[in-house]
């Protein structure tokens, strides 16, 4: 059999699309083509066949079209109509509709169809299930590409994310030195030396002699007036906080003792300027008494450093942190029967220019899961945008580094539904002569694994067996990152690290137990902490940071750290 071309033509005859198989010229398979209607109107309603005197036709209608074969008339008539069959069983399925759209729109696809049902004329032996499966040309090895390639695209964007915000941190920071230098360079000079000595309550005229509640003093001869130095360029100052100097004359005309009330609350910028100025020659007699207050003065001057910040983490400008705490309660043989998950957006702002700020989030559709904003965030607008911005926007975020919680949620799941558990264990007991043979199976979940795409290990995992007995033996660990303790509580194992990308693991350890009863409930522990969190990274309730933007029209991108917590409450393996 030789099939010379196979088209698809209207119920008039007008060729809609064509497929030559063999060697025929364009004009010549154009008049086969011109032939068909007039044979096909002498034709009985019942044939599927009409010749001419030199081809076959061979056709079929489907929809508003005809299929028809071209063969030549030596051919199989049998073979000929099971191609045919082959070809219309094809059409229909990659067709919606067989019409003269759906072929235009489907031209190309149909076309690939038909060179793999015949090949140079010949009808190859597949069923419409291999075409389908030839055409799609389905590869495991590309889907993994894909995936590789997907993974680094977004990677390339988070990098490229980190680095705009790390130029507008640098930028923002640039701009406050600007600001900073001009608040002290543009108070020097003369007007600022008396606004300097009018705070102090200090007259160009002769100092007084105060009184003094201690022994008597004798007053120092004072020394000739000169001209005060100028100021340190900036050492030590804070942003916004004026330099204050203290004249030299003035200081040292009379003595420096804890108790006088001059210098009650000395700032820190004062103290270095007294002990500049220290040197100035002064009598021999009065030295003495001068210095020794002044060396007491100058210490006590100082502030001790303030232990009000050291539980608080570094704060680049805007600082979010995600916390959440998980309860679940789970079957030894990998049920879960019941889970919850508690969470709360924090927000810490240390700039004032960047505290007319919105957070967007986007946050799960979850009919489970309830949110509760601060009573001073516009709800609404939280409810239809998934933003967090104030309800007043003329009012900025509060800039001085506390930090305050925008937002909460808590988030319950079903029996059996995994999506607020990042790992599950599955715990294989053989009790025999009161030795517990025990396999102990974890496993991270495929949400936690999706949730955290540029995660590297699930870190810290302890589980507490609750038989606290020396005949312990630890036989087999699949990863080599296990470790166990004996406490008073029971036997704790640990787990340094499960990697996310080898996230199943197992150990094995026998234990004395009379039954499996005593190894349970077993209590897990972890502490998970991200301080470079991404807008990639989904909490287990499934709420991600997509945004800082400023609180306006414009909604610049702001510079922003993310932080993400997530420790169990109260995690039963039972």
């Amino acid at each position: 059999m030789a099939v010379l071309a196979a088209s698809i033509c209207t119920q008039s005859g007008k060729p809609l699309l064509s497929r030559l198989f063999r060697d025929l010229s364009k004009d010549r398979i154009t008049t086969f083509l011109g032939n068909f209607p007039s044979l096909l109107a002498t034709s009985e309603s019942q044939n599927t066949t009409v010749e001419d005197e030199n081809v076959r036709y061979v056709f079929q209608s489907v929809g508003e079209c005809y299929i028809v074969l071209i063969t030549t008339k030596q051919s199989n008539i049998l073979e000929d109509i099971e191609t045919l069959h082959l070809f219309v069983s094809v059409t229909s399925n990659m067709l919606r509709t067989v019409d003269e759209r759906g072929v235009f729109e489907s031209a190309f696809e149909l076309l690939s169809a038909f060179d793999e049902i015949v090949t140079m004329g010949y009808k190859e032996k597949l069923t419409v299930l291999q075409v389908q499966t030839f055409l799609e040309m389905d590869s495991h090895e590309e889907k993994i590409q894909e995936i590789i390639e997907k993974n680094k695209e977004l990677e390339a964007a988070e990098e490229r994310r980190r680095r705009a915000k790390e130029i507008q941190r640098k930028e923002f920071e640039r701009r406050a030195m600007e600001q900073q230098q001009a608040a002290i360079y543009g108070n020097s000079g003369a007007g600022a030396q008396l606004q300097t000595r009018d705070s102090f309550n200090y007259t160009s005229s002769a100092p007084s002699v105060p009184s003094y509640t201690a022994n008597t003093v004798p007053e120092p001869v004072a020394p000739e007036p000169f001209t005060a130095p100028k100021p340190i360029g900036g050492k030590g100052l804070k942003l916004g906080k004026k330099p204050t100097r203290l004249s030299g004359h003035k200081e040292l005309g009379q003595p420096l003792l804890s108790s006088s009330p001059l210098l009650t609350t000395p700032q820190p910028q004062q103290s270095q300027t007294i002990q500049q100025q220290a040197p100035v020659s002064v009598p021999v007699a009065s030295q003495p008494q001068v210095s020794t207050p002044l060396r007491a003065e100058s210490a006590s001057s100082s502030p001790a450093p303030s232990n009000s910040g050291a539980g608080k983490q570094f704060n680049n400008g805007i600082l979010i942190t995600v916390n959440e705490k998980v309860t679940a309660h789970i079957n030894h043989e990998n049920g879960i029967i019941a889970s919850e998950v508690k969470g709360d957006l924090n927000l810490r702002i240390n700039n004032s220019e960047l505290a007319r700020s919105k957070i967007l989030l986007k946050v799960g559709n979850s009919t489970n899961t309830q949110y509760k904003t601060h009573p001073n965030v516009d709800r609404n607008l939280f409810s239809s945008e998934g933003v967090i911005a104030l309800k007043d926007k003329s009012k900025p975020f509060p800039s001085n580094d506390q930090s305050l919680g925008v937002l909460r949620w808590r988030a319950t799941a079903k029996d059996g539904d995994s999506s607020l558990v990042p790992v599950l264990f599955t715990a294989w007991v053989n009790v025999s002569d009161g030795l517990a043979e025990v396999t102990l199976e974890y496993e991270l979940t495929s949400e936690y694994l999706e949730a955290h795409p540029l995660q590297e290990s699930f870190d810290m995992v302890s589980i507490l067996v609750p038989i606290s007995l020396d005949d312990i033996i630890l036989k087999d660990d699949s990863t080599g990152l296990v470790l166990y303790d004996i406490t008073h509580a029971g036997v704790e194992f640990t787990i340094e690290k499960i990697l996310l990308e080898n996230p199943l693991g197992s150990f094995e350890f026998s234990i004395p137990a009379s039954s499996e009863e005593d190894l349970f409930p077993m209590e897990v522990n972890f502490n998970v902490s991200s301080v470079n969190g991404t807008e990639s990274d989904v909490t287990l309730s499934g709420v991600s940071l997509v945004d800082v933007v400023s609180n306006n029209e414009q909604e610049a991108s702001l510079p922003f750290d993310l932080h993400l917590n997530l420790v169990n409450e109260n995690y039963l393996v039972d």
